[in-house]
């Protein structure tokens, strides 16, 4: 089996101005559509490094702090379903 490259995207490809907003983006094509807030703005870092595996990915998500909902406004926009299973490595969460 051939080895795929994984992808990757980075907020520092914005202006920092636009970083947050740039999340946002990147994070839907990433993964769903999703809502994520936060406080903040300006110079939000943020990465995500997707590695192809079969019919699923692995992601490794490195961001500044963030509340992301999946909300019905986003399932109107993208049905699909979709699963997830997490592994925190540092920090704090809270999941429902």
């Amino acid at each position: 089996m051939a080895v795929t490259q994984p992808q990757r995207w980075s907020t520092l490809a914005a202006a920092p101005a636009r970083q947050f907003a740039y999340w946002r983006e990147l994070i839907c094509e990433a993964f769903l559509d999703l809502t994520p807030e936060s406080e903040l703005r300006d110079g939000f870092a943020g990465t995500v490094t997707q590695w192809p595996l079969g019919e699923l990915s692995l992601a490794r998500i490195d961001s500044q702090r963030q509340q992301v909902r999946r909300t019905d406004r986003d399932i109107a926009r993208a049905p699909h379903a979709g699963y997830y299973a997490n592994l925190q490595v540092r920090g704090t969460s809270l999941m429902r």
